[in-house]
């Protein structure tokens, strides 16, 4: 099980109980009147209309039915984002979250908020300093939770073993992580369109070509665009840029003002689409990239493109796909083991950013491990390279590589990793590792989410100077 998740999940849940206690009970105390001592009840009742306060009453048992449900729920969400694997480690984690918040309830929401705010204490009643501050009667209550909270947490865990690990062996188990693999591409896609809506940017100066397809089947993922700065001579150095979006979201169109940027510094950029899992699996992807290339690379007159100076940018799942393809143009062992014909482009240099390395994960991206390949991939050469990506760094000759990442960067540790293995082969790269941002938070692939930020137009002079560097590189 993963640990720090486990430790995220119950401070996130902490937060949520605090909220959910406190807001309600600041603005209308006598919502929660039936978890208030007796006494304090009673004096209460003494100037006011008596309402339902007992625990066995149709009021009551509606609430803490309705919490005891909302428990349930977050709990198999809960124990699956822990990498519980049976009836035990669900329980073991769903109660002692459970337990957790319990005991904060009781140790500090209670015996410590409870007793001094004034804004919780019941109209007529605010004169009871000592029973507000008993501690016997919230010890009770949360005893009493502890035992109650035994019933959503073991049947959350009979229903997680059940539903999450008895189908896991069937396939079944395969149409959930493609079910998450297309909620996150919904959230992914309505956020960046969310972002991209207010970053309008002036594109006169530039020529654009969209939509180009590079296989003709008419669907979005198999196009590119092309950016240039206007009225522009032929013999431009050229970019060939590969989106993120974890494998399972975007289409190159969520690069728009990253590949708009670096044609303003007078650069041709071609920006491609590919597949995403859940429709296909990995192997196709870095089929439809190196077929990406090989068009590029075949029409490069037709679209006034110079192959003499060619360079790859590419972040996240993007990096990895440009890992792949520059290991296979690279590389005559690597072009057998994955049978893909090279483009025959020799790429001066490269940047990633923030790139995702790793198939086979333990974070919230776990479930994509279950979609890179199917049974088609079986006894495939290429497999031990699809399920381990690190394994192929040994294998491959790559171009110097500029890498980008982030303290705040949710796959950090990916970039450190790959930038490890590269030192142990003796290659050539540059490493910018972003500390905390102090204006605003340096997140995942900042520099293209937010191509105007001070810290992205530093990303964008280094890079440009480390190709630059690398004009006359042999290749």
């Amino acid at each position: 099980m993963n640990w720090t998740i486990i430790i995220i999940e119950a401070l996130v849940l902490t937060a949520a109980f605090t909220a959910m206690v406190l807001i309600p009970l600041v603005k209308n105390p006598v919502w929660w009147i039936a978890d208030y001592p007796e006494d304090i009840q009673e004096e209460y009742f003494k100037t006011h209309e008596r309402i339902p306060a007992k625990f066995f009453t149709p009021t009551v048992l509606l609430k803490k039915g309705m919490a005891i449900l909302i428990a349930l729920a977050l709990l198999l969400l809960v124990v699956w984002l822990a990498g519980a694997n049976n009836f035990w480690s669900a329980l073991g984690v769903g109660y002692g979250i459970w337990l957790f918040i319990d005991w904060y309830d009781c140790f500090f929401l209670d015996w410590v908020l409870f007793a001094n705010m004034k804004a919780v204490r019941l109209p007529g009643t605010e004169h009871m300093d000592a029973a507000y501050h008993q501690k016997k009667y919230h010890f009770i209550q949360s005893c009493w939770g502890m035992l109650i909270g035994l019933i959503p947490c073991l049947l959350g865990a009979g229903l997680y073993a059940w539903l999450f690990c008895s189908i896991m062996a069937a396939d079944n188990m395969h149409l959930f992580y493609r079910l998450i693999a297309r909620l996150g591409r919904w959230l992914f896609e309505t956020n960046d369109a969310r972002r991209m809506s207010g970053q309008q940017y002036d594109t006169s100066d530039l020529s654009i070509l969209p939509d180009i397809p590079y296989i003709v089947d008419g669907t979005p993922e198999h196009m590119l665009d092309i950016y240039r700065p206007k009225n522009s001579a032929d013999g431009l150095p050229m970019i060939v840029n590969i989106h993120g979006g974890g494998l399972f979201a975007s289409y190159n169109k969520v690069n728009t003002w990253f590949n708009i940027e670096w044609a303003r510094r007078g650069y041709a950029v071609v920006s491609i689409s590919y597949r995403r899992v859940p429709e296909t699996t990995l192997i196709h992807q870095i089929e439809d990239v190196m077929a990406a290339l090989r068009f590029i690379r075949e029409n490069s007159e037709r679209y006034h493109l110079n192959l003499d100076c060619c360079y790859l940018t590419a972040d996240s799942a993007g990096a990895l796909l440009g890992l792949f393809a520059l290991a296979i143009e690279g590389s005559e062992t690597i072009r057998r083991t994955f049978g893909i014909a090279p483009s025959g482009i020799r790429f001066r240099a490269a940047a990633f950013i923030s790139i995702m390395l790793d198939t086979q994960r333990n974070d919230l991206l776990s479930f994509l491990g279950k979609l890179v390949a199917d049974a088609e991939d079986t006894d495939k050469p290429y497999l031990p390279f699809i399920l381990n990506p690190s394994a192929m760094v040994a294998d491959a000759s790559l171009p110097p590589l500029y890498l980008v990442t982030s303290a705040e960067d949710l796959i950090h540790r990916d970039t450190l990793k790959f930038s490890q293995l590269l030192a142990d082969k003796g290659l050539e790269y540059q490493l910018t590792d972003w500390p905390r941002g102090k204006q605003h938070r340096l997140v995942h692939v900042f520099c293209i989410q937010y191509p105007t930020w001070p810290e992205s137009r530093h990303i964008y002079a280094e890079t440009d100077a480390f190709f630059r560097n690398h004009a006359s590189s042999p290749v």
